[in-house]
């Protein structure tokens, strides 16, 4: 049995990504954890962003004309990934990040520009795995095969570190931007990393997004026709006026809809800090064969050039560890308050077998637990008195919590009254 978590936030509606990769299902079992930290290593993130600031550890700003401790956002792009990540959740303001609860370290390598040096990015790479972030989040690409760079994510693999980045957005030739169809983007062909392909909102791949033997994985990046379009990313942006070299952007509203392999980066990330959630002690190698073998495959049968493994599934990727849900005890029908009634409940997902307690009390001081491979029980028998009863379901992973209380009432059975004779 699915719930499906009932979000409030105010822009959880222009979503859908949610919908495709089935987060809200996935956060039903898990909603991240502060232990885990994805690095940001972007263009910074703004630190008072209301869907952000409580979100934040120390990170550090590497570009050389500032190299502080302060990584704050003047391009926006770092705040958009970030928000993607890890917004803040449910708390009625904005939007819906994939882990809601991990924590967001912001590591700038890029400049108001977006543009920034493999000597910076390699560094900053080492900086976060070593001060703590389990996931790096590399929403960018160049053609460079810096050797700095791919020494760091040795480095960071080595370390036990998740590396997620860009497959890159020059799918064909466009101008200025794109002057070569499909080049070889790095750091996403380096070795030991994840490299994360875009789709839209009709679960095919992006005209943009590139392709090639090293996609490794899938994920919403959306398209869009003229700003603001709604087949975009929603996501957060800066609060106040970002001024580029193209010009003066200011969001007033504080979000904004983006289209990349920039923005499918971040759902991928937010899914591994779901993952390692549940279950920190998963390396990192274990935590990216979840979420490849739980993929649906689009295009040609297995791995492709255009998806890798397939598109991210949260909900697939989180049931493969997890734990089952509470199922939902039925009440007991005895209308005749015999001793011989039906408990029953309703299935709950990804279990092997259910635990049905009953007692004679309320808080179940003693109790007798019956093993149930189905969903129903059948009492026989039973004598006088109240009688409770509570269900868990439990699989591989451990058990779910108790389901909530049902409790059913027995009267004495009535006697037999002998024939009177009374010659």
């Amino acid at each position: 049995r699915q719930r499906q978590m009932c979000i409030r936030d105010s822009k959880f509606g222009l979503q859908w990504a949610h919908d495709i990769i089935q987060s809200p299902a996935a956060w039903d079992y898990t909603t991240g954890s502060e232990a885990i930290i994805i690095a940001i290593i972007d263009s910074g993130i703004d630190p008072d962003h209301p869907d952000l600031e409580d979100k934040l550890v120390p990170g550090r700003d590497f570009v050389p004309a500032t190299q502080d401790d302060n990584p704050r956002d003047e391009n926006g792009h770092g705040t958009h990934v970030a928000g993607i990540a890890a917004a803040a959740t449910n708390n009625t303001t904005g939007i819906a990040g994939m882990a809601w609860d991990a924590k967001l370290m912001p590591v700038r390598v890029l400049g108001k520009d977006g543009d920034g040096y493999t000597i910076d990015i390699a560094n900053g790479i080492r900086w976060a795995y070593q001060h703590g972030a389990k996931i790096l989040n590399l929403s960018f690409g160049g053609t460079v095969e810096s050797q700095a760079m791919q020494a760091a994510i040795q480095e960071a693999h080595d370390a036990g570190a998740l590396i997620f980045a860009a497959i890159g957005n020059c799918r064909v030739a466009n101008g200025s931007s794109c002057p070569t169809a499909n080049p070889t983007y790095y750091p996403a062909a380096f070795e030991h990393v994840v490299a994360v392909a875009a789709t839209d909102w009709d679960d095919a791949h992006t005209s943009y997004s590139q392709y090639g033997p090293h996609c490794d994985i899938a994920a919403p990046g959306g398209e869009m026709t003229y700003p603001g379009d709604l087949r975009g990313i929603y996501s957060t942006m800066p609060t106040y006026t970002v001024t580029l070299t193209s010009g003066a952007y200011n969001y007033p509203i504080n979000y904004a809809h983006l289209k990349g392999t920039s923005q499918a980066v971040p759902h991928v990330a937010g899914l591994a800090a779901l993952i390692w959630s549940l279950d920190p002690d998963l390396t990192a190698d274990e935590v990216w064969e979840i979420i490849r073998t739980t993929a649906v495959d689009l295009g040609a049968p297995g791995k492709d050039v255009d998806y890798g493994h397939g598109r991210i599934n949260a909900r697939a990727a989180v049931q493969a560890i997890a734990p089952p849900l509470a199922p939902v005890l039925d009440e007991i029908d005895n209308a005749d308050r015999d001793g011989h009634y039906i408990v029953n409940w309703q299935p709950s997902e990804i279990t092997d077998y259910y635990i049905l307690a009953e007692s004679g009390t309320a808080a179940f001081k003693s109790s007798v637990q019956y093993w149930v491979s189905g969903t129903q029980f059948t009492v026989t028998a039973q004598v006088p008195g109240v009688w409770y009863y509570r269900v868990q379901a439990s699989n591989a992973h451990g058990d779910s919590a108790w389901s909530e209380t049902q409790s059913v009432d027995v009267v004495p059975t009535a006697p037999l009254l002998n024939p009177i004779t009374n010659p």
